[in-house]
């Protein structure tokens, strides 16, 4: 009689064996497979050993003897109950692991669901959006300003060359914006919390104290500003000095601005011009006078392309002026009793802003020289907007003390906030300034300046939260402008005051 005996564990018999082709050895199979894992070779002989090398042994089933523990009644009733006992808890077990998959189902569901619903809604508006978008430009191809519609062009017209010129920047400069990161200069939300005045200077005359307007140069360390004592002064920032004194305008000046690339400065006055100032030897000259307006010009905004200027007055009319030549390219205006209060391009340079004293803000088509857009809101005079660098965002500010965020792409409001709020008193709002990445937007009024901030990164959101409130002006703060990478922020006021913030 043949005896079976496992040489790895001296089982006997083992209950599956398998026998080794190279040396003849019994083993269990679990314990000999789970050895070569670890193993290549025989625990009894040593030689080469794989599981290919092993062939399962042919044997009746193996009746193991009860156990003595089950010889009696009482035992087995006992063995009986621990095996009961034994199968409830894997039931329980196995009850609580279907609740949750179950739960965990529900939950995937209802999100997979949700999700559906979101793609479906924001499906219908892009599709409501494309609609609307081809509408309006099908609208614009076809469209010509009519006396009826309380339109007229004085000038010839923007020509088609120019037209072309225009469109091809604009292709351009959405192609940039679209590649385009955040800077890793730019300031922090945190930065901007801690801006605190580093430098204040009285660069106007004291006899007739206030600074209206201010500008600074995007590669320079130069301040333009321009008063009510009729001056335009440039300010060195490095130096810490007056580096020139523009004199020439018979009015308060309204508006300065900087060409990034040329040595030119420009400045509008409420005694209806617009002066090109240029330097000449030690000193800056006007190199033109432009009188396109017959009202006050209270304010110029520069085109992308660095050509153009367009400037806006309380005549109800604006000019697009060519730079170069000096005049004005096409001179729109409405026969509605409805001053402009501020103006300014998108930074695609095909469409212009402008804010009346009739509450709206105004969107132009270059184009057509068209009104296409008008945003209704306010109850006051609208006194400035501004576009952000994105291309998709407009903020306006009016005497009703609040700040309006315009979505272009949907063409409506998505955040009204009151300036007046926490100031204590009244607060007119009369400024307003994005920096260059869009991510901050500064507000000027009463005395104070607040910054907000969408977050770096983005913007993060939709909504611009308050960051930080500047109340150094001892009167009302009439202009604010963002320096590089928001590391810097500039105010002016009727105190007669320029004032660097810095952190």
């Amino acid at each position: 009689k043949m005896s079976l005996k496992c040489a790895l564990s001296g089982q006997e018999p083992p209950e599956h064996p398998v026998i080794s082709r190279a040396s003849g050895h019994v083993f269990e199979k679990k314990l000999i497979e789970k050895y070569l894992e670890s193993s290549s070779t025989c625990p009894a002989t040593g030689e080469p050993l794989s599981v290919s090398d092993l062939l399962e042994v042919k044997v009746s089933q193996i009746v193991r003897p009860r156990p003595t523990k089950a010889t009696s009644i009482p035992a087995l009733i006992n063995l009986f109950q621990n095996e009961w006992d034994a199968v409830m808890l894997e039931t329980f077990t196995l009850k609580e692991q279907l609740n949750t998959t179950r739960q965990e189902l529900a939950q995937a569901l209802y999100r997979q669901d949700a999700a559906l619903r979101v793609i479906a809604r924001l499906t219908k508006e892009r599709d409501d959006a494309r609609n609307q978008l081809a509408a309006a430009q099908a609208y614009l191809a076809t469209a010509r300003p009519t006396q009826e519609e309380g339109m007229e062009v004085e000038e010839k017209g923007i020509s088609e060359q120019i037209k072309q010129k225009l469109i091809a920047a604009s292709k351009k400069l959405t192609a940039e914006r679209k590649q385009r990161r955040l800077a890793s200069e730019l300031a922090t939300e945190n930065d901007l919390k801690n801006y605190r005045v580093v430098s204040s200077h009285a660069v106007h005359s004291s006899s007739k104290p206030g600074i209206l307007c201010v500008d600074i140069h995007p590669n320079q360390n130069l301040v333009l500003t321009g008063g009510v004592d009729k001056n335009v002064v440039l300010f060195d920032r490095s130096s810490q000095t007056i580096a020139a004194t523009l004199t020439g305008h018979s009015k308060p000046v309204t508006d300065v601005l900087f060409h990034p690339e040329q040595q030119l400065l420009v400045s509008t006055s409420k005694d209806k011009t617009v002066r090109f100032w240029t330097p000449e030897q030690d000193r800056y000259a006007a190199a033109q006078t432009l009188r396109i307006h017959e009202g006050e010009v209270v304010g110029a905004s520069l085109h992308p392309t660095g050509d153009y200027l367009a400037s806006g007055s309380t005549d109800s009319s604006w000019a697009f002026v060519d730079i170069q030549a000096a005049r004005a390219l096409a001179h729109v205006r409405t026969d509605e009793p409805e001053a402009i209060q501020c103006i300014s391009f998108h930074p695609d340079g095909m469409i212009l802003g402008t804010g009346t004293v009739g509450s709206r803000v105004r969107v132009w088509d270059l184009k057509t020289t068209r009104n296409v857009a008008q945003f209704e809101g306010h109850t006051a005079p609208v006194t400035d907007i501004c576009f952000s660098e994105n291309g998709f965002y407009m903020a306006s500010t009016a005497d009703d003390n609040t700040v309006r965020l315009w979505d272009l792409r949907k063409l409506k409001v998505f955040q009204t906030f009151d300036f007046q709020e926490g100031s204590g008193g009244p607060a007119r709002c009369s400024a307003l300034a994005f920096d260059y990445s869009g991510s901050y937007l500064a507000v000027a009024g009463a005395s104070m300046v607040r910054v907000y901030g969408f977050g770096v990164g983005g913007p993060a959101g939709t909504q611009l939260d308050p960051l930080t409130q500047l109340t150094d002006h001892t009167a009302a703060v009439t202009d604010v402008a963002f320096g590089a990478h928001a590391r810097t922020l500039v105010s002016t006021s009727m105190d007669r005051s320029l004032k660097f913030y810095a952190f």
